[in-house]
């Protein structure tokens, strides 16, 4: 299955989005829908593991929209691999189940996220918008059974973060940027990419998302640190009355 890359003239800031379904049908739903907005582009459509590799290989997305189930080996392993070798690209993950009991594995693997198969059209592209900012892809009452999970199997780290490390960290949680985090606690980039660093040897994470895993999963981080998806819908809804 392939589609040619989506041409966009708009000038605004577009998310280059790579969508993995095996389902033609639903496949070419999603990118219906995600070509209808200017601040998208559809830049392949693949069915398997296989094509989700070359796709973000050779187009590096900002997302890849992606089926939890794929018939050629397992999607899991496969979001890992792309996690650790191209960690700019925010995979999200689509299930037709609604038992979370697997979305500490999604997470951990370095998904943002899951979405239902049943979500609305306006709810597709307000979660795409959602991953693009970096944000956890898991709505309030989904968090906080990922919390109780996780922490089901916590184990107490024995290094602790200093009070500046923390507070990078909620920055973090909060979807924040890196040149927003030096902004608001008055630091430079420099430093602030220190303390990421230093925060993700600490927790023995490869990723800025692994490490909010983790800190969920210990405690260092809770329910109300995070920004999630209900939290931008609303702000969102907040900013509109």
């Amino acid at each position: 299955m392939h589609f040619e890359h989506e041409n966009q003239t708009s000038v605004q800031a577009v998310t280059r989005i790579a969508i993995i379904e095996p389902h033609p049908l639903a496949a070419e739903g999603l990118r219906h829908i995600l070509i209808g907005e200017s601040d998208f582009d559809v830049v392949g459509v693949g069915e398997n593991c296989k094509n989700a590799m070359e796709l973000v290989e050779r187009e590096r997305p900002d997302i890849l929209l992606m089926n939890l189930r794929l018939p050629d080996g397992d999607s899991l392993e496969a979001v890992k691999a792309i996690h650790e070798r191209w960690p700019e690209t925010h995979v999200v993950m689509r299930t037709d189940s609604r038992n979370f009991s697997y979305l500490p594995a999604v997470i951990e693997v370095g998904s943002v996220g899951l979405i239902t198969i049943d979500r609305t059209s306006d709810e597709i592209v307000n979660a795409m918008r959602s991953a693009a900012r970096g944000e956890l892809l898991v709505r309030r009452h989904e968090l906080g059974e990922l919390v109780e999970r996780l922490q089901r199997n916590s184990k107490t780290s024995d290094q602790l973060l200093s009070t500046r490390e923390l507070e990078v960290l909620k920055c973090l949680a909060q979807a924040k940027p890196t040149n927003q985090i030096a902004e608001d606690l008055f630091l430079s980039v420099h430093t602030v990419r220190n303390h990421i660093r230093n925060i993700l040897f600490k927790f023995g994470a490869h990723s800025k998302m692994e490490a909010i895993a983790l800190a969920l999963q210990s405690g260092v981080l809770d329910v109300g640190d995070i920004c999630c998806e209900d939290s931008s819908e609303d702000s969102e809804r907040e900013m509109a009355s």
